[in-house]
């Protein structure tokens, strides 16, 4: 990278990776990332794997961290179980006047899967390990051809000198402010798994993303298709190139980077959907809050369970219960935007109006949109001619009442969530380190 800024201060940063396969080729290759940073720049950097696979998996990806270590001469890394972040959260909920604390440890720990909860986690190990910056890698990604090609620079470089920067300092000149989110995108598989309808119905996917989009003409969303899924996935990398990101420049949560938004707001803990770590994109571009895209991205491979039948029907359930949330979500991005949540105090949203803002929002069943949303999305899927997509849209037509009557219950929890958030982050500053063992650290 051209005229690259290292600035080398007292910084604690997490690299985390959240977890629930066997990961030991990812680990094996993020690990020079954490390397770069420690040699490198000279920063200090705490690799995380937070880890909620079953004991065999989880002892198999113990060996590869353990190896990972070695190899890359890493200083600080954790292996952290489910349980812990989770007996962190039910102990705080017990030693609190709360009210309803059944319910609320179901919106910190579930056995069923939830993005945002287990992004929550994250931000809880960041606390508990005092990291304002925390640089996200899924499981499911690796390194760009590091082995075969040197010239393929790691994509944290950007991250460490744009991250908790101000626009003005890194010649950003169409934002203001300190810079709250970077990242880049994939190589690979799309992070939307309709990859085979793209490749068989390229008009049918387009007409999946146009589905809720009433501000974009066809042509548009063909344009935007080809630009970030058939192109961006395929993008060879050049050189440096930074945007504002936009629906073609869009950052991937399982490659990028926060900046203390997490410690004042966390995602929602919805259960049976997707997207729900995507929150923050949408909350940041409708307040103008800076972030930076890069074309530094990660190859992205899908596990092998993605065809597994109830696999299949269990993601496309998650991805048409999310159009419809979004349908909720909209309202709050509307409403904030109009009425300007502004940062306060030293870098936090003004949290309290969101919330109530979802509160309101909850009360009222967006049916008929729901309904209309999903009888759209069903209908691609039917105009496919593919007879996986007919069999899932069957299948999404017997749980459209399951869909409409918990999104709405969703939203509410969320707003649950963000009230208890900061005293949840400060017990976890203050009492975090007594629930790792000498187990958890290498």
């Amino acid at each position: 990278m051209e005229n690259i800024i290292y600035e080398v201060i007292k910084i604690s940063r997490l690299y985390a990776i959240p977890t629930n396969r066997l990961t030991n080729e990812c680990i094996n290759s993020l690990s020079e990332e954490v390397n770069f940073v420690q040699n490198k720049i000279g920063q200090n950097i705490k690799m995380a794997v937070i880890d909620s696979s079953d004991s065999s998996i989880f002892n198999k990806n113990r060996e590869a961290i353990i190896q990972a270590k070695e190899e890359f001469s890493l200083q600080e890394v954790y292996h952290i179980k489910k349980s812990i972040i989770d007996k962190i959260c039910f102990d705080f909920v017990q030693k609190t006047n709360l009210d309803n604390k059944t319910h609320l440890i179901s919106l910190l720990n579930s056995d069923e899967l939830s993005y945002g909860m287990a992004a929550n986690r994250t931000f809880l190990l960041a606390a508990v390990l005092n990291c304002q910056y925390l640089h996200r890698r899924d499981s499911d990604v690796f390194i760009n051809n590091r082995k075969e090609n040197k010239s393929v620079p790691l994509p944290i470089e950007i991250e460490i000198n744009y991250l908790g920067n101000k626009c003005q300092d890194r010649n950003i000149k169409s934002h203001e402010g300190t810079i709250y989110m970077v990242g880049s995108g994939y190589l690979g598989d799309w992070a939307i798994d309709l990859m085979d309808m793209a490749k068989q119905n390229f008009e049918s996917f387009c007409d999946y993303i146009l589905v809720g989009k009433s501000g974009n003409t066809k042509e548009e969303v063909e344009k935007i298709v080809n630009d970030r899924f058939i192109q961006g996935y395929s993008e060879e990398y050049v050189k440096d190139e930074i945007y504002i990101p936009g629906r073609q420049n869009y950052i991937e949560v399982g490659n990028y980077s926060l900046y203390k938004i997490f410690l004042s707001l966390p995602l929602s803990p919805a259960i049976g959907t997707i997207g729900t770590d995507y929150f923050y994109h949408a909350l940041m571009g409708n307040l103008g809050m800076p972030m930076v895209y890069h074309n530094r991205r990660l190859v992205h491979k899908h596990s092998k369970d993605r065809k597994d039948i109830k696999q299949l029907y269990d993601y496309h359930f998650r991805l048409v219960k999310h159009r419809c949330l979004v349908l909720y979500y909209s309202k709050l991005y509307k409403n904030v935007r109009e009425k300007g949540v502004k940062i306060k105090g030293k870098n936090t949203l003004d949290t309290e109006l969101i919330r109530d803002e979802l509160i309101d929002i909850s009360r009222h069943i967006l049916y008929k949109e729901q309904e209309n949303i999903i009888q759209k999305i069903c209908e691609v899927y039917r105009n496919s001619n593919m007879k996986k997509y007919i069999n899932i849209s069957e299948f999404i037509e017997t749980k459209k009442m399951d869909i409409i009557n918990s999104t709405h219950q969703d939203v509410y929890n969320h707003a649950m969530l963000i009230n208890i958030w900061p005293q949840l982050i400060e017990f976890a500053r203050e009492r975090g380190l007594e629930y790792i063992t000498e187990g958890d650290y290498y």
